[in-house]
């Protein structure tokens, strides 16, 4: 039911309720029988309507308390789920933060121990062009003091 609709019933019911509570008791004055009878259909109809509208409102008013119920653990799962996701990328910035601790940690490392390396390289290379130079002595002595053989 309409608005509209409601309004008409409730202006036919207070024109029936008018009616019959006006005049003598058997008939309005100026009213015919036919009057009062369509009157009073019309305030029945107006009631009934009236009766269905408030039904209706009582069934929406459920659903409303209904559909509430079920924003409120919406809105509650929602913040939840919000928190939760906070914190996991709490966490998750955390362990970034972590990983480039030691990637940075690792670079270092790997530095010392290219410098390192390098510097062993250098030292073997410096020991190799002295055993070199050692052998071609020998090699040198070897064929010059025993009758060059």
């Amino acid at each position: 039911m309409t608005i509209r609709g409601m309004k008409r019933a409730m202006a036919l019911l207070f024109l029936a309720l008018l009616v019959t509570s006006c005049g003598s008791g058997d008939q309005p004055s100026g009213a015919s029988s036919e009057e009062v009878k369509a009157a009073q259909e019309a305030a029945e109809t107006a009631q009934t309507e009236a009766q269905e509208a408030r039904d209706q409102v009582e069934t929406l008013r459920g659903e409303l308390d209904d559909l509430a119920a079920d924003l409120a653990k919406a809105t509650e799962q929602k913040t939840k789920l919000a928190d939760k996701l906070e914190a996991m990328s709490a966490r998750l910035w955390d362990s970034i933060a972590g990983i480039r601790a030691s990637a940075a940690e690792a670079a270092d490392s790997a530095g010392g121990a290219q410098s390192t390396a390098s510097s062993a390289l250098s030292e073997v290379q410096a020991a190799a062009r002295e055993l070199a130079v050692l052998a071609d002595r020998f090699e040198f002595h070897l064929k010059n003091s025993h009758g060059g053989g």
